[in-house]
């Protein structure tokens, strides 16, 4: 096994493999932007629910999970962005 990096310097991928989770199987020919959109927001609110879980049993540093959750909130947007999603807030 691959030694671990202190929590400070995890990353998505480390975290991933460290903990299992279930995935929602969606079976579409041609996703739709809605469908594509979906799998976007269930994978950040996965990553947020980690981030959350870690912070609060003390395995991450709260400024480290704020940096990590503000990350994650940039990245939905850019997606959303790049589908065309229209901003609901601006």
């Amino acid at each position: 096994m691959a030694p671990r990096l202190p929590p400070a310097w995890g990353s998505w991928i480390q975290i991933e493999s460290d903990y299992s989770f279930r995935r929602c199987a969606m079976t579409l020919k041609a996703p739709s932007t809605t469908a594509q959109f979906r799998l976007l927001l269930q994978r950040y609110a996965h990553r947020v629910s980690i981030t959350c879980a870690l912070e609060t049993g003390g395995k991450l540093a709260p400024e480290v999970a704020f940096a990590q959750l503000e990350t994650l909130w940039q990245a939905l947007e850019q997606e959303a962005k790049a589908l065309g999603i229209p901003d609901v807030a601006g």
